[in-house]
């Protein structure tokens, strides 16, 4: 998540750390997705 954050493609992302792009666009997306669902939520930890 640090490296898309810091601008670094999904397949730059998938090359560094060994997994297909698919992959890293999934694991974006669920996180993009649980952090809109604790923001709606109030923040709750």
């Amino acid at each position: 998540m640090l490296l898309y954050l810091e601008g670094v493609t999904g397949a730059d992302i998938a090359e560094i750390t060994g997994v297909t792009s698919d992959a890293v666009a999934t694991k974006i997306h669920r996180f993009k997705a649980m952090l809109t669902r604790r923001f709606a939520e109030g923040g709750a930890a």
